[in-house]
């Protein structure tokens, strides 16, 4: 009888196996797929796809679940049933004492119960680790499901926990979401934002500014467009006022634009800030916002953490009286050191 519910358990995990079929047709999402074949390959542990995870949270003994985003995601939407175990890209080669106890805690102290792990898309790289630090910690039936939540709720719509409806948008005084972005234009953006030289990342946790302003826009957006010109010409303003130099950056995020449309963005309108790309939509979700552009004015709080200080909804031009405000936020705020 063991053997038997053995051989019935291999087989389903079998059809579990089979690579994920969509993502396969897309040639970008394809060179994805086929890195994390290899990284399973070389972590000791194996890939799932949305069709047969469903068949595992759905079979008598389902798995235990675990989503490595940030938690403000997790809230966002997830997998029914997941629990939440934060991972970042500082977790690739050591885990600290406490992080790697907890996980311990959470998997359980049965080394062959079945883990499935993910995080937000095949782009997304934190469901790779989770999976590899499963298996290091000596777990023998691990599986990443590499498409992540957005694959999941692309699949399966009506099987979405979480906060499924319309988020609040959020207001000056709220905390704005944390956010990591690929550095797209090189030593240009670092040097800028006051990066390391080998950085490939901006978090705003770790920008050495005062204040930061993200314009949010989309490359197809006409009014978009017309602001971008207008804030490349107020750039050269910022940088030259004496009271905003160094203190206010300039920053644009692309939402659902590829990092390949915002880079060519960026040379055919000459934009002078940095810009970025928001792909999947998720910080603007985060945001709770629906209409672009859209640009927030945000202050750092000294912890890595930043607050909204200002909110502007469609389009408008950084003139002049834009700028008073921006001057009186800095010097309130060198007022209160």
């Amino acid at each position: 009888m063991h053997r038997f519910a053995t051989l019935i358990a291999c087989a389903l995990l079998a059809l579990c196996l089979a690579p994920p079929a969509r993502a396969e047709t897309d040639p970008d999402q394809a060179v994805w797929v086929e890195s994390a074949r290899r990284d399973a390959q070389r972590d000791g542990y194996q890939l799932l796809d949305a069709e047969g995870l469903a068949r595992l949270l759905d079979s008598p003994s389902p798995p235990l679940l675990v989503d490595a985003r940030a938690d403000y995601e997790f809230d966002a939407g997830h997998i029914p049933t997941a629990r939440n175990f934060e991972f970042d890209l500082g977790d690739r080669s050591d885990l600290p004492d406490a992080k790697r106890q907890a996980l311990t805690d959470l998997l359980g102290p049965d080394k062959d119960r079945l883990v499935v792990l993910y995080c937000r898309s095949f782009r997304c790289l934190r469901g790779g680790i989770a999976a590899r630090w499963a298996a290091r910690l000596g777990y023998t039936r691990v599986y990443r499901y590499p498409g992540g939540f957005h694959d999941w709720k692309a699949t399966f719509p009506d099987r979405v926990a979480g906060e499924t409806r319309t988020r609040a948008a959020l207001a000056p005084g709220d905390p704005f979401p944390t956010c990591r972005v690929a550095v797209l234009n090189g030593d240009e953006d670092r040097n800028y934002l006051g990066l390391p030289p080998t950085a490939r990342w901006l978090e705003l946790a770790r920008l050495n500014a005062r204040f930061v302003l993200i314009q949010l826009y989309n490359t197809l957006c006409n009014d978009c467009v017309a602001e971008t010109k207008k804030l490349s010409a107020f750039f050269h303003v910022v940088e030259a006022d004496p009271v905003l130099a160094g203190q206010l950056k300039i920053i644009g995020l692309g939402i659902y634009d590829s990092n390949r449309n915002v880079v060519n963005f960026k040379r055919h309108y000459d934009v002078a800030y940095p810009l970025f790309s928001d792909k999947s939509g998720q910080i603007f979700e985060c945001l709770g916002q629906s209409e672009l552009p859209l640009a927030y004015l945000l202050r750092a709080k000294g912890d890595g953490s930043w607050i909204i200080e200002l909110v502007k909804r469609g389009y408008f031009e950084p003139d002049d009286t834009f700028l008073h405000t921006l001057r009186r936020a800095v010097i309130r705020c060198e007022g209160t050191d």
